[in-house]
């Protein structure tokens, strides 16, 4: 439906502003939207000339394990801020946490700010604590911005990891990094419950975009898969929980979503090229969203304008910002890039 709200737009457009009739429409987007930016071009080719899509995920896939591997590795990157001790750390923290989970969950809830009623004692509890405490590993990667020459957001996460001065072991550390985050007065949130109540409430607007990944087949969940080296812990971010919060809050089953995911792979490919054309992919290869769209040329696609661009160490997104000084040279020979093919098109 969102495309065709687009292709009505174009149609729209095209009439009440005089637009000439042989003028090129060309779709931008970032992460869900590059998605939809390429979809575009795919699904109405006859009114989009071309598309760039930014950080697109657009592989069809509700398991998103690939995601927290690109995590891990950049916490031991030194290029993006990380080094071989960080991420030992941040593994160490999380392996104690997940320990004391079981042995001492009283002392847990005190360490981590938990707000008073919410016990722990389910799986589906503990899963919201390590989802707020977890993010704040995938965001700084994700985000992971030199901004004005400043320290990059890895890299001031790592210095916090091993801060010998906030604590003597990594689960300290751990706690004191979740507990910053935190305003005065305020406590971290972990009940399923509560969870699904919130995304059963119609008057809740964050709700349409989980809902979308459940039943739309548009959704990645960052799982934890050890296979994948993820830091975090795997028994509390799994695939079947999130199909749960699914069906609880939205009564969707996983017949239903597999039956969306088949249904987008079927129309728009995955992360193949064969038979597009004109679709420039930019990613950053520090960022976690890159696993699932098209990071690798061939001679056949470039041979129709479809291109990967790929940053060394960039971020999510990071492409679309203006060109700055404080751009890496990868990134800025990315965002050249992207200005040729505009103007070639």
């Amino acid at each position: 439906r969102a495309l065709a709200d687009a292709a009505a737009f174009v149609r729209f457009a095209t009439g009440a502003l005089r637009i000439p009739a042989g003028a090129r429409w060309i779709t931008f987007g970032g992460s869900y939207s590059g998605e939809l930016a390429a979809w575009m071009r795919i699904r109405y080719p006859h009114l989009v000339y071309g598309a760039f899509a930014s950080s697109a995920p657009v592989t069809a896939s509700a398991d998103f394990w690939g995601y927290d591997g690109i995590v891990a590795a950049a916490l031991a990157d030194a290029s993006v801020g990380g080094s071989a001790a960080c991420a030992e750390a941040v593994a160490d923290a999380f392996a104690q946490l997940d320990a004391r989970l079981d042995s001492d969950v009283a002392a847990v809830r005190a360490d981590f700010a938990v707000c008073a009623g919410d016990d722990l004692a389910s799986a589906g509890d503990r899963h919201e604590l390590l989802d707020f405490v977890s993010d704040d590993f995938m965001g700084p990667v994700q985000y992971n911005d030199f901004e004005n020459g400043a320290e990059s957001k890895v890299g001031a996460l790592c210095r916090a990891m091993l801060n010998a001065t906030a604590g003597a072991e990594p689960y300290d550390r751990l706690a004191s990094v979740t507990r910053a985050r935190l305003a005065p007065g305020e406590c971290v949130s972990a009940s399923w419950a509560g969870l699904i109540a919130e995304m059963r409430d119609p008057t809740y607007a964050g709700r349409a975009w989980p809902w979308q990944m459940c039943a739309d087949g548009s959704g990645h969940d960052q799982t934890c898969h050890e296979h994948a080296n993820c830091p975090f812990i795997p028994r509390y971010a799994t695939f079947a929980q999130f199909q749960q919060m699914c069906f609880e809050a939205y009564n969707t089953t996983n017949a239903t979503m597999s039956a969306a995911l088949a249904a987008n792979s079927a129309a728009f490919g995955d992360n193949s090229t064969l038979g597009v054309s004109r679709v420039i992919f930019i990613n950053g290869d520090n960022d976690p969203f890159s696993w699932g769209s098209v990071t690798v040329n061939s001679t056949a696609a470039l041979e129709r304008d479809v291109v990967a661009l790929v940053a060394r160490a960039g971020s999510h997104c990071a492409d679309m910002g203006a060109s700055s000084d404080y751009d890496t040279p990868s990134m800025a020979a990315v965002k050249q890039a992207k200005a040729a093919y505009f103007a070639k098109w």
